[in-house]
């Protein structure tokens, strides 16, 4: 299948440099083993790095978006506008997990038959068919993502 995996980066990370789907813990390695497992492109949304595949090689930091000042912001969307056409599509599938925070940042046109969207939809996201989830603490989200598989089986199968 030609799909597409778009998450928001973690606070909690590993404490050594490596590739961004083993740096980043938490429910979102749902996500990066789901990708791996349907061989779908994977790409993590970082405060510090902007839009990166989830095999790209980084440095664990401390950023959040909601922390950056209007310069390195302007820096971050900037950074995840250079990598728009690699995300673009079509694609037959794409999932999002993006919060409030950011996907205002994913300002990218993304084209797609189905999407299952987890938190905030992309706002320039294209889709012939989509369910999207939301949720408001992060325990909500945790245990969405739990349920990845069992959401994503509920829009194929519609």
């Amino acid at each position: 299948m030609n799909g597409l995996v778009i998450t928001n980066c973690t606070k909690r990370k590993r404490s050594f440099r490596g590739p961004a789907k083993e740096i980043y813990m938490g429910s979102v390695r749902n996500l990066f083993r789901l990708a791996e497992e349907m061989g779908l492109h994977c790409y993590v949304l970082s405060a510090k790095y902007g839009l990166i595949r989830c095999d790209e090689t980084i440095e664990p930091y401390d950023s959040y978006v909601k922390d950056l000042n209007e310069m390195e912001l302007i820096e971050l969307k900037e950074k995840v506008r250079r990598r728009c056409n690699e995300v673009r599509g079509p694609w037959d599938l794409v999932i999002t997990n993006l919060s409030s925070s950011y996907a205002p940042l994913l300002d990218c046109e993304i084209v797609t038959e189905r999407a299952l969207i987890i938190g905030t939809r992309p706002p320039k996201l294209s889709s012939s068919q989509e369910v999207a989830y939301s949720f408001k603490t992060l325990g909500e989200r945790n245990k969405l993502l739990g349920n990845v598989r069992e959401l994503l089986s509920n829009l194929l199968s519609s």
